[in-house]
């Protein structure tokens, strides 16, 4: 991954979309990283397999649409 500082990212920002490179743009005001949308959606969808893994591994339930649709509701009238 390549890292610029935040002034460099913002000079070279079209072609960093461009060529949909992952970049770590640093900032005394914190640190960022810029990847693309594939790369985003490959990422989530990767947690998503860990998560319900992690669950049917530990017994719990998967939730219908329904039911967390109800959860929700619950906790937001508490």
């Amino acid at each position: 991954m390549q890292t610029l500082t935040a002034t460099k990212a913002r000079k070279f920002f079209y072609t960093i979309l461009k060529e949909k490179k992952t970049v770590e743009v640093k900032h005394k005001a914190g640190n960022a990283v810029i990847l693309s949308r594939e790369e985003f959606d490959q990422m989530e969808t990767e947690l998503i397999k860990f998560e319900i893994e992690k669950t049917l591994k530990s017994g719990q339930k998967i939730l219908s649409g329904k039911e967390v649709e109800a959860r929700i509701a619950e906790v937001l009238n508490a």
